[in-house]
This record gives C-alpha cells, structure tokens and sequence, in this order.
C-alpha cells in the first residue's frame, strides 16, 4: 500500500470515528432534551425513561488499561488511538490512562490492529471505578494475532504459542501457581523459624582424669 493510500485510509478511518463521536453527542442531546422536557412538564415516568436512556449512552462504553505492558509498546498503543479516534485517553480516579471505546467489539478490532503489527501487550478492560472487570486482550507479539476473554480463555487459545503462553503466564500467574508458590514460601520460612528455636546440643562432659 503506497503512502498516499495509507494516508487516505486513515482519514476515512479519523472521519468515521468522528461521525461516531458527533452521533453519539448528537443522542445524549437529544435525550437531555427530552429528559428537561418530561421534567417541566410533570411526567415523572417519563422523565426516567429518559435519564434511564442518558445513563446507558454512558455505561456502553467500555475502557481499557494497561497491564504490565512496556511504556514503549504502550506509546506505540497511545500512538495509533490517537491517530485512528482524533483523542486523548481518559485518566481514571488511580490517574491512569484509560483507552475509551463505545464497545467492546470496537476495542477488540483495535487491539487486533495493533497485535498484527507485533506490538506486545496486555490490556484490562476496567469498570466506571476502574476495577478490572476480567475481560483482558493480549499479543505475545510474535505472532500478529489478539488473545481476548478471560485469562483462562486466553491461556486455551494460546495453546498453539508455547512461548506467548509463557509470556502470559509469566505476566499473569495462574491462581493455582500462585498458589502453590505461596504455600512453599509458607512451608520453608515455617522450617527456618522452627530450626532457629531448637536447642543447641550440649556439649560433651570432658572426662575425669584416672
């Protein structure tokens, strides 16, 4: 693809994001409209289905933070969201920044553009109070493809990548491992603190002499 065609296409891509962005404003107008006009005039069910309505604009969408991806990968992330959406990432309450997408099907065709450019990452998807919500996207980064879903599911679809799996596993320890580890941990600093508090052995009478 020549430069003037990646430009172009990326334009298209800027303005259908825009398009979307100014639809999206253009319904919660809309519904804050009618939301006031249900509260002047006194139509109490109304006025709920309304902000029912704004309320759910606002819950659809869905964020994305990262996790124990490398500040480089992460920029060259920052780089394309800004480039394809025309906008900055939001910061949540922690102060960290947060990708915003209308859905999680948009997030996943974005992260599945940037896996196939062989960028390693890992991203949780957060709630409003930015607490993962489970659902996480991953590239091993060696073989252009997106692993998404939960951690187990993303540990059955890398079946076929040893090393991503390992990479995974070493950025998200399975639960089990974790565990495992914690009780040999538990196991060795029990034996140390038990052998610490045993006697010495006294040591040996000298003999009396003939």
């Amino acid at each position: 693809m020549s430069d003037k065609e990646e430009q172009l296409r990326k334009k298209m891509e800027l303005d259908q994001a825009n398009l979307k962005a100014e639809e999206a404003v253009r319904i919660a107008a809309e519904q804050q409209r009618a939301l006031k006009a249900a509260l002047a005039s006194g139509n109490g069910t109304q006025a709920a289905t309304a902000e029912d309505d704004a309320a759910k604009q606002q819950t659809d969408q869905v964020g994305f933070k990262p996790t124990k991806t490398k500040k480089s990968d992460w920029e060259l992330l920052l780089e394309a969201y800004r480039s394809k959406y025309g906008r900055e990432p939001e910061l949540n309450k922690q102060g960290e920044q947060v990708l915003m997408f209308a859905s999680r099907e948009e997030a996943n065709n974005f992260f599945k553009e940037q896996a196939a450019k062989n960028i390693a990452f890992l991203s949780e998807e957060v709630d409003a109070n930015g607490k993962p919500t489970g659902y996480q996207c991953f590239s091993a980064g060696n073989d252009g493809k997106l692993y998404h879903g939960t951690s187990d599911e993303i540990r059955q679809q890398l079946a076929g990548n040893p090393e991503g799996l390992a990479k995974y596993n070493e950025q998200m320890p399975p639960v089990n491992a974790e565990k495992t580890e914690h009780q040999k941990n538990a196991k060795e600093s029990l034996a140390g603190l038990r052998s610490s508090d045993e006697p010495a052995p006294e040591a040996p009478s000298p003999r009396k002499q003939g």
